[in-house]
Parts: structure tokens; C-alpha cells; sequence
């Protein structure tokens, strides 16, 4: 299973991050910055799920890459693909984890 796929098993099997990408989905794209928080949110959220740990031993990936991957979901939408990638790097070097 690839990061892509682990992604989206969170989204679909985790009732609180499908809900959340559910509501993010819904939110009007012209309130770009209540969008970026919201998914900023859920991924610093996301980060410190057990369910993270879960997709990712299961698809023999590392949780950075799922979350990482999480972050460029179409329904998403966070920017280019390097900006998710580069997101994602800022947050696990805050939070002090690799």
C-alpha cells in the first residue's frame, strides 16, 4: 500500500478525519484562511492519532509520508504538491520528530 493509499484509508475509516475533510470539503473556497487553518489543524491533529501509526506500519511507509500525503488529497486541495511536502517538514521538525 502506498502513502496515497494509507491517506485515504484515514479519511475513510477514521470517523474524525473523514468528518473533518468532510467539513473542509463543504467550506467555501473564497475563505481561503479558515480553509488553510482547518487543514493545518487536522494534520497537526492527524500527526498524534494512533490510527496514523496503524495506516502507516500497513503500508510500510512512514507516518511523515502519510501525513504528508493526507495534505495533497483533492479533496484537500493545500496549494502545489511541494507545498504539502514542505508543510508537513515544518511541522514534524517543530514538533522534534522524524
Amino acid at each position: 500500500m502506498s502513502a496515497k493509499r494509507a491517506a485515504q484509508a484515514l479519511i475513510d475509516y477514521d470517523p474524525y478525519v473523514g468528518m473533518q475533510v468532510e467539513t473542509i470539503r463543504g467550506m467555501r473556497l473564497d475563505n481561503a484562511q479558515e480553509r488553510i487553518e482547518a487543514i493545518q489543524s487536522l494534520l497537526r491533529d492527524v500527526m498524534i492519532s494512533y490510527t496514523l501509526s496503524l495506516v502507516a506500519g500497513a503500508a510500510n511507509t512512514t507516518e511523515k509520508n502519510v501525513v504528508a500525503a493526507l495534505a495533497q488529497h483533492e479533496d484537500l486541495k493545500f496549494g502545489t504538491s511541494s507545498v504539502p511536502r514542505s508543510y508537513v517538514e515544518g511541522l514534524y521538525s517543530d514538533a522534534g520528530a522524524n
